[in-house]
């Protein structure tokens, strides 16, 4: 079964949800500017958290690392491995993009453990999980407290499960790029039978 055209409708469900999400997100802080037009006179944060407080900027940076990982990997604008470091016999040309399997479909695989191997890009794609994690530790469990379902009995356990959703998560997308950057998982010679 080719599960070709749903994966194209989800690529294309992607962007929607990530415009309605930013959407949301500053219309929800042009209302809660509105309901306090005059700042107070010593803005003392209490309660709010590190993660509750950078908010903003630690969407911005997923966006931007959103950006990056569709020009590195998906338009092959950012080409941080060359062919010659990887097996010679599964290269089609000079970019690591133009692998190929056995079926002359594009090597998924191959293109995933060949993206993380130089240390800078290993090292962004590391910085930019710890970014999501703070994002997600806070912005899960906010959405209870946002939709009111957020009361005193529960807001410990569903702040702690969140927490913990999101770093498992973060944990898993960094345990890739960790195992290929430490050679961990293997490139694969598809042209040996």
């Amino acid at each position: 079964m080719k599960l070709g055209p749903l994966l194209w409708v989800a690529l294309a469900e992607l962007p929607t949800i990530f415009t309605l999400h930013l959407y949301l997100a500053l219309s929800l802080s042009r209302r809660s500017l509105a309901a306090r037009p005059v700042p107070y006179c010593h803005p003392v944060t209490i309660q709010a958290s590190v993660a509750s407080r950078t908010m903003p900027w630690t969407g911005l940076t997923i966006l931007l690392f959103a950006l990056f990982h569709l020009a590195h990997y998906t338009l092959g604008v950012v080409d941080s491995t060359k062919a010659h470091d990887l097996p010679t016999r599964a290269i089609a040309n000079a970019s690591y993009l133009n692998l190929v399997d056995a079926s002359n479909h594009h090597d998924v695989y191959s293109m995933v453990v060949a993206g993380p191997k130089e240390p800078p890009i290993a090292i962004l794609y590391i910085l930019a999980q710890l970014a999501l994690l703070v994002h997600l530790s806070h912005g899960i469990s906010s959405v209870f407290q946002t939709l009111g379902l957020n009361t005193p009995r529960i807001q410990p356990f569903i702040s702690l499960a969140f927490k913990a959703i999101a770093f498992v998560i973060v944990a898993g997308n960094i345990a890739i790029v960790v195992a290929v950057w430490s050679s961990y998982i293997a490139e694969v010679d598809r042209f040996v039978r």
